[in-house]
Order: structure tokens, then sequence, then C-alpha cells
């Protein structure tokens, strides 16, 4: 499959697998984020937990707790993750 990157919602890894959701679909594969993480912008795709990095232009909202996405999906946010967050979803709405 051939995917824009400004497409992926989020990515999240369960097990050994891999789950992508983009605007359209959803796609499972056997990968580590660790593998998808060096595929993608580490300024658009950052740790909300360990499990999860999200495409930050797809942000609407951050708590210390949760991050709200467009599409009405809710990601749990990690205490170690919420300050890299937060700073990149200033940069990214602010510059």
């Amino acid at each position: 499959i051939r995917l824009l990157r400004s497409d992926i919602f989020y990515v999240e890894v369960y097990g050994h697998y891999l789950r992508m959701v983009t605007k359209t679909d959803t796609y499972e594969w056997k990968d580590s984020l660790q593998s998808m993480r060096s595929k993608l912008d580490a300024k658009r795709f950052v740790e909300a937990n360990r499990s999860t990095i999200v495409n930050i232009e797809y942000v609407s909202k951050i708590t210390r707790e949760e991050c709200l996405l467009e599409n009405g999906t809710v990601i749990h946010v990690s205490k170690g993750a919420y300050k890299g967050l937060n700073e990149a979803f200033m940069r990214f709405y602010v510059g």
C-alpha cells in the first residue's frame, strides 16, 4: 500500500503488531513502533504514550491525561510524554 504520511492520524502497537489509523482506513501488520518511527517525521509524529505516536496535525486538544484527535479518537497521554507532545503541538501551530 502506498500512503501519504499526511493521511495518518496515529500509529499504535499492540503485542508484535502495529495498527495505523488513516483518514480512510485502518491497517495492521507485524512490525515494531521503533521501526515505524524511523520512517516518519519526528516533528510531526510525536509520542503520546509508549504504545502510540500521533500526527500532531490532527490533534485538537491536549490535556495532561488525554489527546483528542480531529476524528474523535481519544488517546491516553502518559506523564513522561506530555511535555514533548505539548511542545510539539505549540511549535506546529504557533511556529
